[in-house]
């Protein structure tokens, strides 16, 4: 007998021509996608940027993977590689400003950006804007922030300086992520018109200092709910990840608006929704040690998977996990293998507000994704 193994598929094979007379379990495999990826054991599809819509960072055609691990602090999933979507110019037509003095400036930054500029904005005065637009059940989305240090006249004895990025606005439930001068950022919740504070996860990493910015600098923020938690990150979940687990069970941010608050005087910030595309995961050849191929048993594959779904806990989109032997021309007749699809769910609203410059309608769309 072939030594058994544990991979992603299990399949339940008989002898060819043969009834199911005894019980044959021919070989199985467990959950171990995020060693095959870190192995460089999976083959990923890739997608250019111009599939995308969006202008590449390099030359023209540059290919990237389709998918993206996050194994940081237990998370341990794959999903669909979030870029973000320089192709909307995010701008005052979908937000309503809230005190101060806004003007926009396209085309600064990153290709496509636009960035929200408040200028009149005095110590200890709040200033924000909320959108017009509504993110999907557990979003995914990017802010870019530029902070000034507070003005010399600011009253530190009456508010601390901070920022603040509401989401999942709602009737009675709201996410609040606080980055206040001078301290970690920390997590809030509302429920009920009360506020608490969440306690942060011991397994939480570092990320930057939050205390202002130097002169020309910004922090870029990637904010997620990924396996029912609150995952920021400022190198779009490459290395800088935090977490925050919440003890009363998995987080959930319900579908509604963004808004983002000051109270330090003027600011600066720019909205990223992100694109994705499917991205096709193809494991490593199996080893059974007989001619499986020509088996007419049946095949079983057996996958944990979270789909995106709306606040009704329907489902919007899924992931797909297919014994694919028959596809490959790579395996021996010894020799199976498995297919997995994940699919993106695209999120998409249509006149959300007027852009101020050209007086033209402006819609919204952003994409979410299931969890492999």
């Amino acid at each position: 007998m072939p030594k058994r193994q544990y991979p992603i598929a299990r399949v339940k094979v008989q002898a060819p021509g043969r009834l199911y007379q005894t019980k044959y379990e021919g070989f199985a495999q467990n959950d171990l996608l995020a060693d095959l990826w870190r192995q460089n054991r999976l083959r990923c599809s890739a997608v250019d940027f111009g599939q995308l819509g969006i202008p590449p960072p390099g030359g023209a055609g540059l290919r990237v993977p389709s998918a993206m691990l996050l194994d940081r602090a237990g998370l341990n999933c794959v999903l669909c590689r979030p870029f973000l979507d320089t192709s909307q110019s995010i701008g005052l037509g979908h937000f309503t400003a809230y005190g101060g003095a806004w003007t926009q400036l396209p085309n600064h930054g990153l290709q496509g950006e636009m960035q929200l500029f408040q200028y009149t904005g005095r110590a200890n005065e709040i200033t924000g804007v909320i959108s017009n637009f509504t993110l999907p059940t557990n979003p995914i989305f990017a802010l870019s922030l530029y902070r000034a240090g507070p003005p010399p006249d600011f009253d530190w004895n009456l508010c601390s300086p901070s920022t603040e990025i509401h989401f999942g606005i709602g009737e009675s439930d709201e996410w609040v992520l606080a980055l206040p001068y001078g301290a970690p950022m920390y997590l809030m919740r509302r429920v009920g018109g009360e506020w608490w504070k969440a306690p942060e996860s011991e397994r939480s990493v570092h990320v930057p200092s939050l205390e202002g910015y130097a002169s020309g600098q910004r922090l870029i923020l990637w904010i997620a709910i990924l396996r029912g938690k609150l995952v920021v990150s400022t190198d779009g979940f490459a290395s800088d990840v935090w977490v925050y687990e919440s003890p009363e069970g998995p987080i959930t941010a319900r579908a509604g608006k963004v808004s983002l608050w000051h109270n330090a005087g003027q600011w600066l910030f720019s909205f990223f929704p992100f694109t994705m595309t499917t991205a096709i995961l193809d494991g490593p050849p199996l080893e059974t040690g007989y001619q499986t191929q020509a088996s007419s048993g049946e095949v079983f594959t057996h996958y944990r998977y979270l789909a995106a779904r709306d606040d009704r806990g329907r489902e919007l989109s899924t992931v797909n996990v297919v014994d694919n032997t028959a596809n490959r021309a790579d395996l021996s007749p010894t020799q199976r293998a498995w297919q997995a699809a994940i699919m993106p769910y695209v999120w998409q609203q249509g006149n959300v507000g007027v852009d101020p410059d050209t007086g033209e309608p402006v819609g919204f769309r952003t994409c979410v994704s299931p969890q492999l």
